[in-house]
């Protein structure tokens, strides 16, 4: 399956099944990524916070579950591998490096230095991982999705 649509879709669709159940995607202790003050309502009815500027894209989803899923051995080459095999997408290298380059400065991942090595020329490889927030922002996705598909199924709507 291929991510098209995003986290936005996916967040425009659970606010509507949320408000039709009456129902927050968000759970009163779910760690969030904004200012908890900051709520969103449709109909007058406050459905949970407003998502902030760290939200991951899809594609950053993606990478943040790539890096999840590589460990210790994340760093570009196999990152990019585990990408297209988790979704279908063989990125760019440039594109790969920029959406990790944004993770970085939305401080979700944290990069560090390998060491240098005869094969790259005493180049060191580039290794990342989830910071905290970055863990917290992908299982909060998780959520957010799992919630949106458990509503669609209670409506009888499965693709």
């Amino acid at each position: 399956m291929k991510f098209r649509n995003g986290l936005l879709l996916f967040m425009a669709l659970s606010i509507t099944v949320a408000s039709e159940f009456s129902v927050s995607p968000f759970s009163e202790n779910a760690p969030t990524l904004c200012a908890p003050s900051a709520s969103m309502y449709v109909d007058d009815v406050e459905i949970g916070p407003l998502r902030s500027m760290k939200d991951p894209t899809s594609l950053e989803l993606v990478i943040l579950g790539a890096v999840w899923s590589l460990g210790e051995d994340a760093y570009g080459v196999t990152i990019k591998k585990r990408v297209a095999e988790l979704s279908g997408r063989d990125l760019m290298y440039g594109t790969l490096y920029n959406a990790l380059g944004q993770l970085v400065r939305k401080e979700l991942l944290e990069r560090s230095p390998g060491e240098p090595t005869p094969e790259r020329g005493g180049r060191r490889k580039i290794y990342y991982r989830l910071s905290e927030l970055g863990l917290r922002a992908f299982r909060e996705a998780y959520e957010i999705q799992a919630f949106f598909w458990d509503r669609l199924a209670e409506l009888g709507r499965t693709p």
